[in-house]
């Protein structure tokens, strides 16, 4: 009940989708209709469908790595919105001198919508919401950040027989950027993310419940060495700690739970190379 994208012929899970370095497991609310993430908030996104970078291995199909932003550094700002569809709230501004901070959530109203002006009942609804708050250090290049994410779906059916069904991610993250020489940019990340989702068949007879959760801690580490002839040397290291939960219950009513970990250790160096027009990357 959850829609996905396939990029290249791929399957829909060798897609690798960060969020502030933050993997997102589920990137779409209501069937794919909307984003989980609020373009209000983006300072940029690079798509890799092809051809991706060594630092973002582990997945063939294509790499999408979105930035969020700061929040304004000099006033305070707040923006809200009412639609049909959805309500919005978004708040930002300056702590302190060398502190800031942004938040915003989102929830679905389209349900009532359809229930007021066609009045047939949709069962389907989701929010999510982003906090991020900023410290730069005063004469300095060196900024942390410390961010969190979640987004819910539920469907739920006003029929007995008829299961419900809810999914959702939770992130947080932990970011280090620093210059260690006037040469030597130096990025730090330590990110959890969880996916859940889970079947509930309420009175129905022919359908059990199930559940699956997927769990993974993260630190990755990221050097950037510039060189006067604007070539670019990248190095760094990448420790995650997958793990995957699915809970059923059989036919005979046997409960039973398949776990699995797998740890997953990288490193990698690349070389960015400017010949005329042309760029190598090796």
């Amino acid at each position: 009940v959850n829609s996905q994208f396939y990029v290249r012929g791929g399957a829909s899970d060798q897609n690798l989708i960060l969020l502030d370095g933050m993997k997102i497991y589920n990137p779409f609310h209501a069937f794919g209709l909307f984003s989980i993430f609020d373009p209000d908030i983006l300072k940029s996104a690079e798509v890799f469908t092809g051809g991706f970078p060594a630092d973002y291995g582990g997945r063939l199909s294509s790499v999408i790595n979105i930035l969020s932003r700061d929040g304004n550094a000099s006033s305070y700002a707040g923006h809200a919105n009412l639609n049909f569809l959805s309500s919005k709230l978004q708040l930002e501004g300056p702590i302190s001198q060398n502190l800031q901070l942004i938040a915003t959530g989102r929830k679905s109203v389209f349900s009532e919508t359809f229930k007021r002006f066609l009045n047939q009942t949709v069962p389907l609804s989701f929010y999510d919401a982003l906090i991020k708050a900023t410290f730069k250090r005063p004469d300095s290049q060196d900024k942390y950040s410390v961010q969190a994410f979640l987004s819910r779906d539920d469907l739920k059916s006003s029929d007995p027989d008829e299961p419900d069904y809810s999914w959702k991610n939770t992130s947080a993250a932990f970011q280090v950027n620093s210059l260690l020489q006037d040469r030597l940019f130096v990025n730090m990340v330590l990110s959890g993310s969880k996916f859940d989702q889970s079947r509930d068949p309420k009175a129905s007879e022919t359908i059990s419940p199930s559940s699956t959760t997927v769990k993974e801690f993260t630190v990755r580490a990221n050097a950037t060495y510039y060189t006067d002839s604007k070539d670019l040397y990248f190095f760094g290291f990448d420790i995650s700690f997958p793990s995957v939960e699915y809970k059923l219950v059989t036919r005979f009513g046997e409960q039973k739970t398949l776990t699995s970990t797998n740890p997953e250790i990288g490193s990698w160096m690349r070389y960015l190379m400017q010949i005329g027009v042309l760029r190598a990357d090796i």
